[in-house]
């Protein structure tokens, strides 16, 4: 009986170790993406005839298209 009552104390803390896995490794991906951004954005700016203030309004607008296609890929 005590066996059984030390099993299901210690079941959530299993899943919670795995929650907080998948949150690092998302975490982890959104850096490795935001890196990319910045990079692209570097890239794009020096070789852009565009004002800081249009690319900058350009880099929302995908980014908010990014994160629409991610929540519909969810």
């Amino acid at each position: 009986m005590l066996v059984n009552r030390l099993a299901l104390r210690y079941e959530p803390l299993t899943q919670t170790h795995s929650v907080k896995d998948i949150l690092a490794e998302k975490d982890a991906e959104l850096r490795q993406k935001q890196r990319e951004i910045d990079r692209l954005y570097g890239k794009l700016a020096a070789a852009s005839p565009l004002t800081d203030a249009e690319l900058r309004q350009t880099l929302a607008k995908a980014l908010q298209r990014l994160a629409q296609e991610e929540r519909q890929g969810l």
